[in-house]
């Protein structure tokens, strides 16, 4: 199982790399409140190494955590849930948001968890654009799959996560339940896949070409007759 498959290494100082070879995919883990964040990490590492409550907000500051998966190290940045900004008011709440944003800045490939059995609202969108904003590389988990009403199918579901989130219509989307471990098979290799493609070169003349076919395709606007 992908849980099996994971080892605990010794976490090194944030923002150096543990080895000299090859620097570790950096993920942020990023999403409301009592979305599953904390859950999601622990089952991946196989230990409660995080503290996890029903209480939303528990998680009070980013724990960065090292694990070895197929050879190649990735450092989770389980981070706070970043809140409304009415809800900062007190000051471990604006605490919680800041090391949040700062676990997004180290990190690469950003997984944004979505509860399941909740609705898609503003503040998902908004931690979203924290993510693209930044210019990271985005998986969209939806978590606790076990537990949505009957009947609703992953494609139905994934159809109005499009709509909802139109920004991140190029991010890949996992179902994961971390009480059955369903999905968690598919999320690491996701994340490698995605962090390739996020550190891939285009060359000039490729780019080129693109820009070129897309001007044919749709030419810009032209002003007193000069494009």
């Amino acid at each position: 199982s992908a849980e099996e498959s994971l080892s605990i290494d010794e976490v090194p100082t944030p923002g150096e790399p543990p080895s000299a070879a090859e620097p570790p995919v950096r993920i942020a883990v990023i999403g409301r409140p009592n979305a599953g964040k904390s859950s999601l990490v622990n089952r991946l590492l196989g230990e409660d190494r995080h503290l996890v409550s029903d209480v939303a907000g528990t998680t009070m500051d980013s724990v960065d955590s090292l694990v070895s998966w197929r050879g190649r190290e990735l450092l989770f940045i389980d981070t706070a849930g970043i809140r409304r900004k009415r809800s900062i008011a007190q000051r471990v709440e604006k605490y919680s948001g800041i090391a949040a944003l700062k676990g997004l800045d180290r990190s690469d490939v950003a997984l944004l968890l979505l509860d399941a059995t909740q609705p898609v609202a503003r503040q998902d969108a908004r931690v979203a654009a924290f993510a693209e904003e930044k210019g990271k590389a985005v998986v969209v988990v939806v978590s606790k799959w076990d537990c949505v009403v009957k009947g609703t199918t992953k494609k139905a579901f994934t159809a109005k996560l499009r709509q909802e989130l139109a920004h991140l219509h190029y991010a890949p989307v996992v179902f994961t339940s971390s009480k059955s471990g369903e999905g968690l098979d598919r999320l690491l290799p996701t994340v490698i896949k995605v962090h390739k493609e996020y550190g891939r070169r285009v060359a000039t003349g490729q780019l080129n070409r693109i820009a070129e076919a897309v001007m044919i395709d749709k030419p810009p606007p032209s002003r007193r007759g000069k494009r």
